[in-house]
Formats: structure tokens, sequence, C-alpha cells
């Protein structure tokens, strides 16, 4: 998860969050990371896709939430 920070480009982010994902699939900040980078390309349902992920393992995360709310209105 650490290495994808230094990477600019969200595809290449995104390749190093995904095995973070697989090493550990409860790995919550890889989760909205990995929605952080799909929203920077422009991929909105992936982005809303990974942060209903998210709020399933912090149901009670109001940052989480707000987000999603947010996402919602731009679908």
């Amino acid at each position: 998860f650490l290495k994808s920070n230094i990477f600019e480009d969200p595809n290449v982010k995104l390749n190093n969050l995904r095995q973070a994902l697989f090493e550990n699939l409860q790995n919550i900040d890889a989760i909205i990371a990995i929605a952080d980078a799909y929203y920077m390309l422009g991929e909105k349902r992936n982005a809303y896709r990974y942060l209903k992920q998210a709020i399933i393992l912090k149901p009670n995360d109001t940052i989480i939430k707000e987000r999603l709310r947010k996402l919602e209105k731009e679908l």
C-alpha cells in the first residue's frame, strides 16, 4: 500500500493498490485509495463500487458515507 503513494500515474498506482488488496482483502486504506484512483481516471462507477466496499468494512464512518453521497449525485 505505501509503495503506491510514490506514484502519480493513477494506473501505476492502481496496480500497486490491487496488489495490496490481494494481500489483505480488508485493507480499508487500499480500498479507499483505489476508489480515489478510479475517480481521478473518471471511472466514477468503479470508484463508487469500492467506496461501497469500504462502507461495509466501516459502516459508521461518516467520511466514507459523505463521499458516497457526493458520488451518487455525480452518477
